[in-house]
């Protein structure tokens, strides 16, 4: 398998590339265990980059934010965001009316050191291509099971 930073992100939007590996627990059809996703994150800008990676992110998360994602890119208004149990990673995204967006992203690979926050200024033009990449994750690992 290659790297991941050798193949196109499985989801980008403005300085976010992510790569989903494969499950952390493949064999679980249990909606808590067989959920979680091996992945590595980077966050680029001219000035700084940040990468994690590991399990930081679930298939439910991927699928809350997509739904989410949807509405904002319908609507375009209102606000979109990726709450991942664990702490390496945070995406907000807001979109007022014209069509103006501010992503605000948390990254780290260390929680307990380290903060790291960025800021982009984009436009609804952006979406497609992340709601595509979303669309992707999901299709190759749906979400298992329910949390009840």
């Amino acid at each position: 398998m290659k790297k991941a930073r050798e193949q196109e992100p499985d989801m980008q939007i403005a300085g976010l590339h992510l790569w989903v590996l494969g499950r952390e627990f493949p064999d679980s059809e249990d909606y808590w265990d067989g959920n979680w996703l091996q992945i590595e994150a980077l966050v680029e800008t001219p000035s700084a980059t940040v990468r994690i990676s590991g399990p930081c992110l679930r298939t439910d998360e991927v699928a809350g934010f997509t739904r989410q994602l949807e509405e904002l890119y319908a609507n375009l208004q209102g606000t979109a965001e990726l709450n991942c149990m664990e702490p390496n990673l945070r995406l907000k995204a807001t979109c007022d009316k014209s069509g103006k967006m501010e992503l605000f992203i948390e990254i780290t690979p260390d929680h307990l050191t380290q903060k790291h926050q960025f800021t982009f200024s984009i436009d609804q033009s952006y979406l497609p291509e992340t709601l595509n990449g979303c669309r992707q994750i999901l299709e190759r690992f749906p979400v298992k099971g329910s949390p009840g």
